[in-house]
């Protein structure tokens, strides 16, 4: 009995030793963090213990890295578009933010809105974005565009005559650059988070996944104005080098918002405005006699439809069942720990109390509790070692990403490599696991009817024979 009690004592310490490594606490507090949302769809990092005295020590120190943090994780725009002004003027590098604060639900329509792409555009005059939030605000305000669901040739002319809009999107376009900042925020919010031990991968994705990005359907509508109204009718009118104009114009943007985007759906959106004009670009080229130019076209047509098919999952090769079987690899080994841990602190508890409280009335219920309390913790240590294993390679992969330093360029990888949760990654990744257990049950069974079969085909020993067959042997020896 000492020695059961040895046992249990020491894989009680072991699976704790577990429970005292941050790695292992992360995945265990998953579940809790995911309803970090609060009810604007910001992730409740901003409501973390001493928030208010970060804020007055960020003013007070004119901290405008922390005052940026703070600007975009406030849910009150006036308080947060003041604390914003206030890290810009510490520090003007910090201008991107007013892109961010544009993306927040219901702003694009106001003065705010408005406001705010102009101070990205004083701030990055060479990125398409601060034309794109003009041309938003334009468009989310104006009645006639309410009207217009679907662009078909009827409604260009009306689309071209809304020239707020179309100015602002003509700026965009012709833009040298595109970049969102998805990058730049996501460093800040690395740093400040691991500066005040907060950086959990839930809540990191959580926020990564409220990062805005263009209007798809308001960059679709101004390509196809281009291309299929301004570029088709100067080709009708014989005007070849003012309609390629228009088609090179909307193929280069997204040329540069592909090579500047951070994530996935920058990168499907950049692949819709290329494929409205790669098409009508080669044919004019061709037309033209610019046989080689059409080619180059059509290549970079061909690629680019390869990548949207691979995202589609028309590649057998793109698909994998590696990430949802991990998943369900941490998350059983997960649930498991959870619901042991709980189960040794009962019996443990229920034990000692026992002792203390009516010990003179034992039965069959604290029999068993008690065989349990010696043995739970073994089955604690096996799948608190299993929950750990399965999720180690995310825990230092978020490790590496929190503090590494260096050339960011896709937040997707995030996704993929610090969180074993479906839910976050694309459909087209995701092939069936299917049931590893299927072969195993039918070898398994197949075992089994050997057993029987020999049990009931083979004759049974009596003792009496037993005995006999033993002393024969040993004499032999």
């Amino acid at each position: 009995m000492r020695r059961t009690r040895f046992m249990s004592v020491l894989f009680l310490v072991l699976s704790a030793a577990y429970f005292a490594m941050p790695q292992f606490r992360q995945v265990i507090e998953m579940p809790w963090l995911l309803r970090s949302l609060n009810a604007n769809g910001i992730p409740d990092v901003a409501n973390v213990p001493h928030v208010e005295r970060w804020k007055s020590d960020a003013e007070s120190r004119h901290d405008a890295r922390l005052l940026s943090f703070i600007a975009l994780y406030t849910p009150d725009m006036t308080e947060a578009t003041r604390l914003a002004d206030m890290a810009t003027a510490a520090d003007p590098k910090y201008g991107w933010i007013y892109y961010h604060l544009f993306g927040r639900t219901g702003v694009a329509k106001t003065p705010a809105g408005l406001a705010f792409a102009k101070k990205v555009q004083a701030f990055d005059p060479d990125n398409a974005v601060g034309y794109l939030l003009e041309a938003q605000h334009f468009r989310d305000s104006n009645e006639v565009f309410a009207k217009m669901q679907v662009p078909t040739k009827e409604s260009f002319e009306q689309r071209y005559a809304q020239t707020d809009w179309r100015l602002a999107m003509e700026k965009a376009f012709a833009a040298k650059k595109y970049d969102s900042y998805c990058i730049a925020r996501f460093d800040l919010d690395r740093h400040v988070l691991h500066e005040h031990n907060l950086d959990r991968p839930i809540r990191v994705l959580l926020m990564v996944a409220t990062y805005p990005f263009p209007h798809l359907i308001n960059l679709r509508e101004y390509a196809n104005l281009r291309v299929n109204f301004q570029g088709k009718t100067a080709e009708d009118a014989g005007k070849s080098k003012e309609a390629l104009d228009h088609y090179w114009t909307v193929a280069r943007f997204g040329e540069r918002m592909q090579l500047g985007s951070g994530n996935l759906f920058e990168q499907l959106i950049a692949y819709s405005v290329q494929r409205v004009a790669y098409k009508p670009l080669s044919d004019a080229l061709r037309k033209n006699g610019d046989a080689q130019a059409a080619d180059s076209i059509q290549y970079s047509a061909d690629s680019l439809q390869r990548n949207i098919d691979a995202f589609r999952g028309k590649d057998i090769l793109a698909e994998t069942s590696t990430y949802t079987w991990s998943a369900i690899l941490v998350s059983m080994f997960l649930g498991l720990t959870v619901i042991f841990a709980a189960l040794t602190v009962l019996s443990i508890l229920y034990v000692n109390l026992k002792r203390w409280w009516r010990a003179h009335k034992t039965g069959a219920i604290y029999g068993g509790i008690t065989i349990a309390e010696n043995y739970l913790p073994i089955l604690l240590f096996i799948f608190s070692t299993g929950l750990y294993i399965s999720y180690y390679p995310y825990a230092r992969n978020f490790q590496y990403y929190m503090t590494a330093v260096g050339e960011m360029h896709n937040l997707d990888t995030m996704f993929f490599n610090t969180i074993t949760l479906p839910v976050f990654m694309p459909g087209f990744m995701q092939l069936s696991v299917g049931n590893p257990f299927v072969p195993y049950i039918w070898y398994a069974l197949g075992g089994i009817a050997l057993v029987v079969a020999a049990s009931l085909v083979l004759p049974e020993r009596k003792p009496a024979e037993a005995l006999a067959a033993r002393t024969a042997e040993a004499g032999k020896e």
